[in-house]
């Protein structure tokens, strides 16, 4: 009750700190940087190929092996994973530490 009382008589007090609290709040909105991508601690790439309905063992003699080849071939792999489940082929490539992921591939 006392803080009503306090805020009630001493309206510019109020009003100076409201407005105070709102310049800092779009001081800080204004610092904050904005990235849109993550920093990335390990360069890495996923590969999802779908086909519905296929059995995995389908899925992964048609789809993932294919992938794999095709993959394994981009410069600075370190570590390729994969895994095929009914209609779905997720292939994981891993880059090394000294890979740089802005670079573009040589053709």
């Amino acid at each position: 009750m006392g803080l009503v009382k306090l805020a009630l008589g001493n309206i510019y007090g109020v009003v100076v700190f409201a407005l105070f609290i709102m310049v800092l709040g779009a001081v800080a909105l204004v610092s904050i940087p904005v990235d849109i991508l993550p920093a990335f601690k390990v360069p890495a790439v996923q590969v999802m190929t779908y086909f519905n309905g296929m059995p995995a063992r389908s899925v992964e003699r048609t789809l993932t092996d294919r992938v794999e080849r095709w993959v394994n071939q981009a410069p600075g792999v370190a570590n390729v994973e994969s895994r095929s489940v009914s209609g779905v082929s997720v292939v994981k490539l891993y880059f090394r530490q000294d890979t740089d992921p802005t670079a573009r591939a040589c053709r």
